[in-house]
């Protein structure tokens, strides 16, 4: 632990009466709770400074309650709650350091009020912080000057925050005091040699001066009833070090200001914001010699993974700011620095970094003879690295019927803008808008100031995350209920009826397989069915009927372009197959109910979620005919033709974020065209192998999908005209001498159509008596 020497001769006396919850000794105090009250103060002494000197390394709870303290005419209050001198210089290691300001005044004070929460000075003054902590909430309540410092380090006083910095300075005025000026800052660094760092841990500035008026011309005069609120200053050769690594959380609401005027020695500021939860909203307070090119202060700001900057004020300049990687200019957002959202231009006299992203705001107004029409403008003076950065325009689905390009960006030659592509936060729009940039020159382009103009115009679109999976979803729910899953044959349901049939089966079946689109909108579905049915026989002269009954149900799990679901569907068929053993033809005649019900998810690229679900039924038809040849002993061909129609019910529903869906009734009509070709074993002649080969077409089935979003709503239509294939090999096998029980396989895949089956297994067992 540190122990400083006393230096008798940098005792201050305290000129105003206080009281204190613990004594103060002269020369040093004891790190614990204080509570300092200036109440009814009275003095003779012009520009009182009140000291309490820190001489210990423990922390600090430190209580400020002010109620109309009572100065002499010219006569200002200095509060320096814990202060440095020059004389007191030394190594300082204190630990959690928090200080508490509220009250209020309404007396005269010609020469203001001032408030330090931590103040050290001279170059020899080393101060470390474990963790930094001030809030303030001054009432004022008469006119002249007051000014609010949270931290400070002059001539050459060098201050270390190891962690959180949490800086909260609201003051407010009342009626009474309309009229008064206020300088309210955070850290503060002044002089050669003079700096504070703040690497290690969260930083959190609020100077917000609520119902003042943001004062934004640099430091030049304060006319009545304004603030001119600085969350960081670095004058004079001062520097700021603020998150350099980028591992930490910063929160600055209030300027970045290096004075108005070029000083002795150069100042410096080097702060990094890293995340979306990072941001500044202010304004740059900066001299530039336009003579040297000299700035009073270097900017070395860094935004990068969508942290932001909010600019102050309809016109905004910046001396130098590096984007990098998603890092956001917004001259759209709500400044909640100032309660305003006016910004129109941003002025950038050096552009550093990589895709960065500029939010502008854009409308459709005429434009001028500048091609200017009120949306916001960027202006690039130079860029010493060069980049390419991206225009993220708001409100752009205004822009769909854009009649004149609009300008919106003159910047240096080595600077590239591109389009971004407006992703919906919410979920709760149709479309994901594109602008459209060009940068060549027209007949009555403005001329370029800096190297090269940049234009919007138009708008290119594409289904949102929602709209693109309840899309999907639709088209996937055609797929279950019509052909594309739904389709069976007589073998592949039942097997061989035509050897050796017995009175009654029994029988159960299992279908799983996966299909894949990317039709318009992608879906790829792993699906499960399950089938159980019973059916008689009924013989005639030259003919059989076999009559029956069965019961389904359906799961799959899908995958969309923007999320996941599952489906499934369950019902009813009736069935009648009749055959001629003789000519060995069948027909079959299937009646099927199903009810569909399908969920799903959906995630933009901001991984803002939605669900949704939704529920419709099918009824289908279908008639199929087939004829077996004998080619020899023990192979045959079989020539097949089904026709199939399908009505599947509207459904309509509501995501959580918002959408409309409705997709319209479905009449589905698909014919197939097949030719099955095999072998019978000779010691089993009720057994086959065989080869398959269909040609399906859809004759009908036009479907519609309307989305209704916040900016519009989209239509989906699809022809039903599609044609493909598929093929396959199977077996039927007699399990018993009795031919009582058998079981049939078959695996297919399709090719050619707008939805591919990539792979399907058909498996059953039949138990006959």
């Amino acid at each position: 632990m540190y122990h400083r020497k006393i230096n008798p001769k940098a005792i201050i006396p305290f000129t105003l009466s206080f009281t204190a919850a613990q004594l103060v000794c002269a020369g040093f105090a004891s790190a614990k709770n204080y509570e300092l009250n200036y109440i009814d103060v009275n003095g003779g002494q012009e520009g009182i400074i009140i000291q309490d000197t820190i001489a210990d390394d423990k922390s600090y709870d430190i209580t400020v309650n002010i109620d109309n303290p009572v100065r002499g005419e010219g006569n200002g209050l200095e509060v320096k709650i814990g202060s440095i001198t020059k004389a007191q210089a030394g190594d300082y290691q204190i630990g959690n350091y928090n200080v508490n300001i509220s009250g209020t005044t309404q007396q005269e004070h010609r020469a203001g009020l001032a408030f330090f929460g931590l103040s050290a000075e001279g170059q020899d003054t080393n101060v470390t912080v474990d963790n930094f902590s001030l809030k303030n909430t001054f009432l004022i309540g008469s006119k002249y000057t007051h000014n609010n410092t949270a931290l400070y380090a002059g001539s050459g006083a060098d201050i270390t925050v190891n962690g959180n910095v949490y800086i909260r300075s609201e003051v407010e005025h009342s009626n009474e005091g309309k009229d008064a000026t206020l300088a309210n800052n955070g850290v503060y660094a002044r002089g050669a040699g003079s700096t504070i760092t703040a690497n290690g841990g969260d930083v959190y500035i609020n100077t917000y001066a609520s119902n003042f008026k943001e004062l934004l011309e640099n430091n030049s005069g304060y006319p009545d009833g304004s603030s001119k609120s600085d969350a960081v200053s670095a004058k004079d050769g001062g520097v700021v070090n603020i998150n350099q690594s980028g591992e930490h959380k910063v929160n600055l609401l209030g300027n970045i200001d290096f004075g108005d005027k070029i000083y002795a020695n150069t100042s410096q500021m080097n702060i990094t914001l890293n995340g979306a939860e990072s941001f500044w909203h202010g304004h740059e307070a900066n001299f530039l010699e336009t003579a040297s090119g000299k700035w009073a202060g270097d900017l070395n700001l860094t935004l990068m993974n969508n942290a932001y900057w909010i600019p102050d004020g309809k016109d905004a300049q910046i001396s130098a700011i590096t984007l990098q990687d998603g890092g956001t200019i917004n001259l759209h957002g709500f400044n909640l620095h100032t309660n305003q959202s006016i910004n129109e231009t941003v002025k950038i006299h050096d552009l550093k970094g990589n895709n960065g992203i500029f939010l502008i705001d854009v409308n459709t107004n005429k434009t001028d003879e500048q091609r200017r029409n009120g949306s916001d403008f960027i202006e690039v003076v130079k860029s010493s690295a060069g980049g390419t950065h991206a225009i993220e325009a708001l409100n752009i689905n205004k822009l769909s019927n854009l009649q004149e390009d609009i300008w919106v960006a003159d910047a240096a030659s080595n600077v590239t803008f591109a389009a971004y592509d407006k992703i919906d936060i919410t979920n709760e729009y149709v479309y994901d808008y594109k602008p459209l940039l060009r940068s060549d020159i027209r007949e009555g382009d403005p001329v370029s100031q800096y190297g090269t103009n940049w234009y919007i115009t138009g708008v290119s679109t594409k289904a949102s995350a929602g709209s693109n999976t309840a899309i999907a979803n639709a088209g996937l729910n055609y797929a279950a209920a019509t052909a594309r899953l739904e389709i069976d044959s007589l073998n592949k349901r039942l097997g061989e009826l035509r050897q050796n049939q017995q009175q009654n089966g029994l029988w159960i079946r299992y279908k799983g397989g996966e299909m894949e689109s990317d039709n318009g909108s992608y879906f790829k579905n792993l699906y499960s069915f399950w089938q159980l049915g019973y059916d008689n026989k009924e013989e005639g002269e030259q003919s059989v009927w076999t009559r029956g009954i069965a019961a389904h149900y359906m799961r799959g799990n899908a995958d969309f372009t923007y999320g996941t679901g599952d489906n499934k569907s369950y019902g009813g068929s009736l069935y009648a197959a009749w055959n001629r053993p003789e000519k060995q033809d069948y027909l079959d005649l299937v009646l099927k109910y199903s009810r569909h019900e399908s969920d799903f998810n959906y995630r933009n690229v901001y991984g803002n979620m939605g669900v949704a679900d939704s529920s419709t039924w099918s009824i289908s038809a279908s008639a199929e005919y087939g004829r077996e040849f004998s080619l020899g002993e023990s192979s045959f061909i079989e020539p097949q033709a089904q026709l199939v129609y399908t009505r599947l019910d509207e459904a309509r529903y509501t995501t959580s974020s918002g959408l409309r869906v409705r997709q319209n009734d479905i009449d589905s009509v698909i014919g197939r065209v097949g030719l099955r070709g095999g072998y019978r074993f000779e010691e089993r002649p009720d057994s086959d192998i065989y080869v398959k080969l269909d040609l399906l077409h859809e004759f009908a089935g036009d479907r519609d999908v309307t989305v209704w979003g916040k900016d519009a709503s989209m239509t989906v239509r699809e022809g039903g005209s599609d044609s493909w294939i598929n093929y396959g090999i199977g077996t039927n096998i007699h399990l018993t001498q009795n031919n009582n029980s058998r079981l049939y396989v078959d695996l297919e895949r399709s090719a050619g159509g707008d939805i591919d089956m990539n792979w399907q297994v058909n498996a059953g067992f039949r138990m006959e008596w």
